[in-house]
């Protein structure tokens, strides 16, 4: 999780004002601050109830903080563009459904999500701002829970968060909801690393990333 320093500078890197700092939601403690890990029935309801007060807040709408990890090859593109939305042409999972933008809860899902995807490679991580609006469960990672895992569990926000470890957007990311944040992060930047560093076998990362 982030630390408050390295929260506040990313939010200090998105150039907002007071007020609009006051309508960001750092989504991984807000998921932390409510989960039971002893009892996740409860933990569902109280997220989903807390998700839906949030989206129908249309007098403060707020936005929510998340990731996303990339080759840094993408650099150039992702900064004069934006981030786009996958097509069946670029998108780096066999499993992965075209037409969305995916992100993680926190960096370390990003890191490793893009290191899947760019082996080997230097990486970028991002951070996201999204409204709570265009939030959308990401439907392949519950999908391989539930297949992998022998869960049972139904696709929506509170579940792709719990479960999955992000969301996904049906739309592509604008230049001002997006900041390059390796140098808040200090992010390692090939897989071998990343094993190493979060004490993982190969299989584990892969099983994680599927």
């Amino acid at each position: 999780m982030l630390t408050e320093k390295q929260f506040q500078q990313i939010l200090e890197d998105f150039n907002l004002s007071e007020e609009e700092k006051q309508n960001i939601i750092y989504t991984e403690k807000l998921v932390y601050d409510i989960i039971d890990f002893n009892d996740l029935e409860k933990t569902t309801k109280i997220l989903n109830k807390k998700i839906r007060e949030i989206k129908k807040d249309i007098y403060f709408p707020k936005k929510f903080l998340f990731f996303h990890g990339t080759g840094r090859r993408n650099r150039k593109s992702i900064l004069e563009k934006g981030l786009l939305r996958t097509t069946k042409k670029t998108k780096k999972s066999i499993q992965s459904t075209p037409g969305y933008v995916y992100l993680s809860l926190n960096p370390e899902s990003a890191k490793l999500f893009g290191s899947l995807a760019y082996a080997g490679e230097k990486l970028d991580v991002y951070a996201i701002l999204v409204a709570a609006k265009d939030i959308k469960p990401d439907k392949d990672q519950i999908y391989n829970k539930n297949l992998y895992g022998n869960e049972k569990l139904s696709v929506n926000i509170v579940n792709s968060l719990l479960y999955g470890n992000g969301v996904c957007v049906k739309k592509d990311i604008e230049l001002y909801n997006l900041r390059l944040c390796n140098h808040i992060l200090g992010i390692e930047e090939n897989i071998d690393n990343i094993i190493k560093n979060k004490q993982i076998t190969k299989e584990d990362f892969e099983f994680n990333l599927k």
